[in-house]
């Protein structure tokens, strides 16, 4: 799928002109911004009486939706004067805003730090200078393991409990004031994002370096560089207030569902698991509906743990069923160890009634035969319809209850292999 171009805004203030101050100057646009959105996007540009006393300096992002059903994004700096020039004809403050239709934000998974990261890398964002009068929009292409590197420090870094104390803080919240360090406050939001379901990411718009304003109505503000200026909106009870430093550790009994489901799935580092969770199709709810998704999660995560458990569960006298299966696999194609290890959880989660699991499987199952003989590929499908059978009769599974629950997981996996072995 072919991602659709991204139109852009420059919007320039003057540094001392006080007719500049109250308004600003389009000094650039690309022709597809149309005017409701560029209305909005004026509407949401950074003023000079909007920036915290302490600290003006430095990048401020601003992500929030647009009345076309487009997103934005903007970038704004303030720009050093060149007093040999003309002080009032410089810009102040230069805001550079990019117009994300639906169709990108899919592609970027509704992720704005990922759009934000891909920008900055692509050479998007320009910090100085006049641009022309017509812009031509730009294109942006996806980091494919983006969000996969992210969970992974996050769960590696054993920053499951901050994240979730996070979740629940925009949870129980209208409007939220995040303090921190400056440095991480973008790591924050882009772990933030990833644990949140995909549908649900465009909910949360989020400002960092600004003060609150009527004008730009965020979810989450970020001011580590300005923590003064989230206590004065404190104080008249607008903002609920988080620290990501200094939050006091919780039991997991007060974490709403979804929470605490990605909790678990960050301390059991089933990084897998939360990505196929926020991504499934069957999550098409939104903020309001994260306690259903958050059962399911957990619901889902509870199979998968019975199907899967760790190895300390394991008996020291008795090979566990996966690793049976994978001596078997690996003699077969030693080459080929990384594809079986996923094809095993692959196998796992459709077992497990995981999300989309049946079709993961199977297109994984045949862009691998296309590397097998027949000969493999028919003692391969023996191998999986054997362990899958396996779990009527109990041999393997530790579920509690009727085993016959997981006949139509179990029907479904022979159906897909034995074409193949036939």
């Amino acid at each position: 799928m072919s991602v659709p171009s991204i139109e852009q805004a420059v919007f320039a203030s003057s540094r001392s002109d006080a007719a500049a101050r109250r308004t600003s100057a389009t000094i650039a646009t690309s022709r597809g911004v149309i005017a409701c959105d560029l209305a909005e996007l004026e509407a949401w540009r950074p003023r000079r009486e909007t920036l915290p006393s302490v600290h003006p300096d430095g990048d401020r992002l601003q992500f929030h939706p647009l009345p076309s059903g487009c997103c934005a994004l903007s970038r704004t700096v303030s720009l050093d004067c060149d007093e040999s020039a003309g002080e009032k004809t410089l810009p102040q403050l230069y805001t550079h805003s990019l117009v994300l239709p639906p169709q990108v934000m899919e592609a970027f998974r509704n992720h704005p730090i990922h759009v934000y990261s891909a920008a900055c890398s692509q050479g998007v964002f320009r910090r100085s200078g006049q641009e022309p009068g017509r812009l031509s929009p730009v294109a942006l292409t996806p980091d494919p393991i983006f969000e996969l590197n992210t969970l992974r420090r996050a769960a590696f870094r054993e920053q499951g409990e901050r994240i979730a104390a996070l979740l629940q803080a925009v949870l129980d919240s209208i409007s939220l004031g995040m303090l921190g360090k400056p440095s991480e406050s973008l790591s924050v939001f882009e772990s933030l994002y990833s644990c949140l379901p995909v549908s649900c990411r465009t909910e949360v718009s989020f400002s960092t370096g600004l003060n609150f304003s009527d004008c730009r109505p965020v979810r989450v503000a970020d001011f580590s560089n300005a923590p003064h200026a989230v206590s004065q909106e404190s104080l008249r009870g607008n903002v609920l207030v988080f620290d990501v430093d200094q939050y006091i550790p919780f039991d997991d009994d007060l974490l709403e569902a979804w929470p605490l489901a990605v909790l678990r799935m960050l301390r059991s580092k089933r990084i897998d698991a939360l990505m196929r969770v926020c991504e499934s199709t069957r999550i098409g709810r939104t903020l309001n509906g994260l306690s259903v998704i958050g059962r399911e999660a957990g619901e889902y995560l509870d199979r998968l743990s019975q199907w899967n458990p760790e190895p300390e569960d394991c008996s020291k006298s008795t090979s566990s069923p996966s690793e049976n299966r994978m001596e078997a696999l690996l003699a077969m194609r030693p080459d080929l160890g990384e594809d079986f290890k996923t094809l095993d959880r692959l196998l796992i989660d459709v077992l497990a009634d995981g999300p989309d699991a049946p079709d993961r499987f199977e297109m994984f199952w045949n862009s691998l035969r296309l590397q097998l003989d027949f000969e493999t590929q028919s003692a391969i499908a023996e191998l999986y319809i054997e362990f899958a059978l396996a779990n009527l009769d109990g041999k393997w599974s530790s579920l509690n209850g009727d085993s016959l629950q997981n006949v139509p997981c179990v029907l479904d996996i022979i159906r897909r292999l034995i074409p193949s072995a036939n």
